[in-house]
Order: C-alpha cells, then structure tokens, then sequence
C-alpha cells in the first residue's frame, strides 16, 4: 500500500514540474496558410513554446497568452507569417520531445487530405481506435462534427459533470487522448470544431467554457467560413446549440454561400441531421425540420454537392436530394456522428438514404483540382464506402 502511495505521489508531483503540457492541440482561427493556433491546458508553469521552420537552426521563443478557466486556463499561441504548405517543429522546453505542424498549401497544387467526424469521447476504447485509423490516413487536419467530449449530458447518470471543474477535468482528458492518438509521425494533426449539443448547455445560449477553450474569428460565435485558399469552403454552421437555425445565422449562410460560388468545392458541416439516420431519431423534429427549411434550400440554390451530419450514431450516405426528393441534381448528405459512440440501429423505410449502418466510422475526404475522393472508414480502418465530386457547377 506504502508503493503505490509513493507511485501516486511521484506522478502527481512530475506532472506538476513537467515542462511539457499533458493536453494540448493544434487549431486555426486564421489563414491556414500563413497561421497556427496552438493551445494547451496550463496548470501554472508552461508559458511560451519555441518553434522554427523545420531544417534551420534557430529557435524563435513565443510567449503565449492566457484565458483562465476555473481551477485551469489555457494557455495559446498565435502563431502568423508562416509560409504555405510547410512543415515547423515545436517544443515546450530544452530537452522535451519535439513535435511537428503542417501549414496548408493555398491552392490545390497537392492533394489536401481532411478527416471528417462527430460524437466523440463517449467510449473512450472506441474514441481510441477510431483515432488510430484516422491518424493512420496522414490528413492535413481533421473537423469534428460536435459531442467532442461530451461534457454537457442529460442523464441523471452524468450529474456529476454539472460543476465546471468536472467540464474541465473531462475536457482535459478529451485532448491528453488527442495528444496520444492524433499525432501522426510526430505530427500534430489540427482539430476544428463544431459544436454539438453535448458541448454547451441549451439552456445556456452561450457556453463560456466551450468558446474559451476554443479560438473562433469572432468572440462567442461558432459558425464561420474555414477557407483553404480560393478553392475550398467549409461552413461549419450551429444547429440551434447556442445561435438559432434561422436569422442571423440563416442570413449569414446566404451571404457566405453567394460570396463563396466561385469556390471549387462549398461543404457545410453541422451537428444536428436534417435526414436523420438513426432508428429512433424523428425526421419530422423541431431542429431537423428547420434546416431542412432554411439551410437546405440555400445547399441547393447555390449547388452544394456534399453536407456532412452527425448526432444519429450511425454511418449514412443519402440519394441526391432536391426539394426533398431523390434527384440526381441534389445534395448529398453524408454522416452520421459514430466516432467514439455505441452506435445505434438504423432506419430502413426512410426513402432518402442511399446506404447506412450500425457501425463507427469517419469520413475521409482528398481534394485535387480534378476531384474530390470521398471514403467512409471503419473502426478497423477498412474502406466501407466511397463516391467522387467534382468541382461545384458554378465554379
């Protein structure tokens, strides 16, 4: 008993001396060409991280700033001025491991690889193993589809994440496993999020927490435009967590959408299913039934090939769909949120879905000047699914 209190006690102590963070990640806020956005849990004695370009021999010191949480904070990095399509090196301090990023190029003169997948930390073995296959695949980054860590549930079962320093603590484990599981070769793959219902408490419009451990453009706003160059549009867009389907968000995905034709490839990403999948799951339900009259319409008024769901659990592939009809013109949407989640059984009436199964999965997705190559990947890692886009008739 006197070992493993001294074992405990030395590992409670190296953690607290470490020079290294136990959590941390990569994101964008800003140009992915020219930035990076490191941010790491901060207990008190890690305040810069040095970088350079990989293959010189100078390390450049960056102080970082500070957003404080209760009993943490993160600590962050802007990094700008970086040069396209080029690999830095990182570290915390002298001695500790170095790590790796990847700015992206900002045309489609190589193909750019993007890991696409919702409803995350729920099962941690699962959530592990899917990570696994997906930083097996090398993508460039990775977005997640919301229900990251799970940190806002409903069951009287999960009372115990109500106080903040449990949110904390579980968002902290959610990024030591990214840590673990999403490096690939000493690279660190960026997350961009999404936001799910599981990640800010409805009745709570804007959750502090979650717009302070992540950077957005625009303080406590999560639906924005993620650009990649002149060629890629992602519209990571909220389905009624903290900023309602229709208005605002409604006019903003007009706009953006109208702004963005000449893009070769225009992808929204949301959390909530206008089609849902899951066997349960009720298609004629407040939040489906409002994208599907006010965010669908714009999807096919301005040719969007592909939109990307989660929340269902499942993995789905639907027919093009046009005025809710199969057509070969439409939409295709494809999903379902099964990262890290038991999944469920699926619907097998619903007259829109094309392919869907009761299995964890993530979409990959390759962009070229030519095409776009979509694969649906398994737990396993195994290809269960693939289609093709080409770039956007009104490009």
């Amino acid at each position: 008993m006197k070992i493993k209190s001294l074992v405990l006690w030395l590992s409670v102590f190296s953690s607290l001396f470490s020079e290294e963070p136990s959590a941390f990640f990569a994101t964008w806020q800003g140009d992915p060409s020219t930035t990076m956005d490191i941010r790491w849990f901060e207990g008190g004695n890690i305040h810069q991280l040095y970088v350079r370009k990989k293959g010189e021999n100078n390390w450049l010191r960056k102080i970082a700033h500070y957003q404080p949480l209760k009993y943490n904070g993160i600590a962050y990095v802007e990094l700008a001025d970086l040069e396209e399509d080029t690999t830095y090196e990182f570290h915390f301090s002298e001695g500790e491991k170095i790590y790796e990023f990847r700015t992206l190029p900002s045309s489609l003169d190589r193909t750019i690889c993007c890991g696409i997948g919702g409803d995350l930390l729920f099962k941690e073995a699962s959530f592990r193993k899917m990570g696994a296959a997906v930083a097996k695949s090398d993508p460039d980054f990775v977005i997640v589809g919301g229900d990251i860590a799970y940190t806002e549930r409903r069951k009287n079962s999960w009372k115990n994440l109500r106080r903040e320093r449990k949110k904390i603590e579980k968002w902290k484990h959610f990024f030591e496993l990214w840590k673990e599981t999403m490096i690939h070769e000493g690279r660190v793959i960026p997350l961009i999020p999404v936001a799910g219902n599981h990640d800010i408490r409805k009745r709570k419009k804007i959750d502090g927490l979650f717009y302070r451990i992540f950077a957005f453009p625009e303080k406590n706003i999560s639906y924005r435009n993620f650009d990649i160059g002149k060629t890629i549009s992602f519209f990571l867009l909220d389905s009624n967590h903290s900023h309602p389907i229709e208005k605002h968000q409604k006019d903003w995905l007009h706009w953006s959408l109208y702004s963005h034709q000449s893009y070769h490839y225009k992808i929204p990403i949301y959390h909530i299913a206008a089609y849902p999948s899951a066997k349960k799951a009720n298609f004629n339900a407040p939040t489906p039934k409002k994208i599907r009259t006010h965010w669908v319409p714009l999807f096919e008024k301005y040719q969007v090939q592909v939109a990307f769901e989660n929340h269902n659990h499942t993995y789905k592939r639907t027919y093009p769909l046009l005025k809710n009809r199969i057509d070969p013109s439409g939409v295709i949407y494809l999903g379902d949120g099964a990262w890290g989640v038991d999944p469920r059984p699926v619907k097998t009436s619903a007259f829109y879905l094309a392919e869907a199964k009761k299995i964890n999965m993530i979409w990959l997705a390759r962009f070229t000047g030519e095409k776009c190559f979509l694969e649906a990947v398994d737990i396993d890692g195994k290809v269960i699914d693939a289609l093709t886009i080409v770039p956007s008739p009104s490009h």
